[in-house]
């Protein structure tokens, strides 16, 4: 016969978990702890979750009959000999909702035994409980209990961390867990997890923000409000946001300040405010410009409502507005680009190779990847460049593909080979190639050039497509549809 013993335990474990793990109980300074979660939970090891009845070891199993947040009634039993089983009834008192700093935890256990079938030595019901400081058994010992057996016990040992040598940040929290373990592979319980709340220092000085600070008719703005002290409660103006939220959406119609107030227990702060403004619609107050400049990388600029000079420097540079193209006024001038809306103020962009606006994104590197992009599509379709298929190309000039690979894909496109042919000669495809990039027949010598190179492999077609493409001849022919810039 298979012997095996089965351990009711009660165990509290009490840690600090910081932001990214747990550490031992460690001292922290001013504030209260407050009850955040109470769960169910199963350990690790073999138990099987699967409520009501978990498998431990070997053929040992415990059913949960019923429960509530301060009792299990269990039936601890051997699957394999149907008159090996305990009926019992595990409660606890506390822990409560809220623990000083340093209080020793107010929990009690209790354990009741209903029935008690059993053979030999099968079964122990027992526990050390507080983290190994009491002993809970049956009134009868470890293996002669009977129904009617009753055990209990006091925590004398865990105490919430105390207040004494260190600063507590709100992300901090302390957990307790009870548990019953019919054997080492099996455990489940309740686990109690509390939260740090910092003592305030004084009312709640609040910053309100609003992103994004300009916003088309019908756009929403995400208003946010950063408090310290933390504000317990919040009372908002113009946004028609709860007294419990820190932060939510606004959909304004017109430019709207709005504001908000951070109150704790010490009272109320100032109010602090912000305003969103909305495109075509010009702002109240005329706002200082500022100087923004990037990086040597490929920088995201975000544009504000002032009068603002930007210069992305190195890399492929992106200035991010948020209304649509429609709303603004762009200009070449000597040294970059002049851009100018209602809401967001006229700006002097240099170094700026992409304009991002709400409905579209333009590219100004007429002579960098977005005019190769466009001249090469042009080149190799003989028509003008679709928005969804030159953002394609043009990310992937930005990532590094080159020129001449980006050529070979357009040569294996039907698009293409319906133009030129499946294969082409070589005369046959020079001549197409000045027909469908500079719109002309071929002139002798250029003719009797390309058609020498290419039957001597001094070149290939994918090269002689990327020269005509961005030959000066070409280039001028396509400079007027994309000086101002190519959109898409």
């Amino acid at each position: 016969m298979r012997s095996a013993t089965t351990l009711l335990s009660m165990v509290i474990r009490a840690a600090i978990c910081a932001t990214v793990s747990c550490i031992p109980m460690t001292l922290y300074a001013g504030g209260f702890w407050k009850l955040a979660t109470n769960e169910f939970w199963t350990g690790a090891g073999t138990c099987q979750s699967q409520y009501p009845d978990w498998a431990g070891q070997g053929s040992t199993r415990i059913k949960m009959l019923d429960s509530s947040t301060n009792y299990f009634h269990l039936q601890e039993y051997d699957s394999s000999y149907t008159d090996r089983k305990v009926t019992y009834k595990l409660s606890w008192s506390g822990p409560p909702d809220f623990l000083s700093p340093g209080e020793l935890v107010p929990l009690s256990l209790k354990i009741e035994v209903e029935q008690a079938v059993y053979v030999g030595n099968y079964f122990a019901l027992g526990a050390n409980a507080f983290g190994g400081s009491t002993t809970v058994r049956t009134n009868n010992g470890d293996f002669n209990f009977k129904a009617g057996d009753v055990a209990s016990a006091q925590n004398t040992q865990d105490r919430a961390p105390s207040d004494v040598g260190r600063t507590m940040s709100a992300s901090d929290t302390y957990q307790i867990s009870i548990s019953t373990t019919p054997n080492s592979a099996c455990t489940i319980g309740r686990r109690y997890t509390y939260n740090w709340n910092p003592v305030p220092t004084g009312v709640p000085v609040c910053t309100l923000t609003a992103s994004p600070a300009v916003v088309a008719v019908g756009s929403s703005s995400t208003l946010t409000a950063s408090c310290s002290p933390a504000a317990t409660s919040y009372v908002w103006s113009g946004s028609g946001l709860a007294t419990n939220a820190s932060s939510g959406k606004v959909l304004p119609t017109e430019p709207t300040r709005y504001s908000v107030v951070g109150t704790n227990s010490l009272g109320s702060g100032n109010p602090s405010s912000a305003v969103v403004y909305v495109c075509n619609q010009s702002p109240s107050i005329n706002y200082a410009g500022v100087d923004l400049t990037g990086t040597s990388g490929n920088d995201q600029i975000r544009s504000g409502i002032s009068a603002d000079t930007i210069d992305g420097g190195s890399g492929i540079d992106t200035v991010i507005y948020n209304c649509n193209k429609n709303a603004f006024t762009i200009t070449k001038t000597t040294s970059g680009w002049a851009v100018s809306s209602n809401a967001e103020g006229s700006d002097m962009l240099v170094n700026i190779e992409r304009i991002q606006f709400g409905d579209q994104t333009l590219a100004l590197d007429i002579t960098g990847n977005a005019g190769q992009a466009y001249r090469i599509y042009q080149a190799a379709l003989n028509r003008v460049p679709d928005s969804g298929g030159l953002k394609f190309w043009i990310g992937a000039m930005d990532s590094g593909v080159s020129l001449k690979d980006v050529a070979a894909g357009f040569m294996n496109s039907q698009e293409f080979k319906s133009l030129y042919g499946a294969s082409p000669t070589n005369e046959d495809f020079v001549t197409k190639l000045y027909t469908n990039i500079l719109h002309r027949s071929p002139d002798p010598g250029g003719y009797a050039y390309w058609v020498n190179a290419l039957n001597n492999k001094i070149i290939t077609q994918v090269e002689a497509i990327v020269f005509l493409s961005e030959s000066s001849e070409n280039q001028a022919g396509v400079l007027n549809a994309i000086i101002n810039g190519i959109g898409y």
